[in-house]
């Protein structure tokens, strides 16, 4: 394997390791205003 080779690989492993925590993060931000709206609802 050539190097050029090995960081194209290094590079799209960090690109989705990149990807997949936006995702976790964005899926995160959306369940707490989930629970907010639902606390908020609770709550009046």
């Amino acid at each position: 394997m050539r190097l050029s080779q090995n960081l194209k690989n290094m590079k799209t492993i960090f690109i989705n390791l990149l990807k997949f925590h936006l995702y976790k993060t964005v899926i995160h931000k959306e369940k707490v205003k989930i629970h907010l709206k639902i606390q908020v609802v609770d709550f009046f």
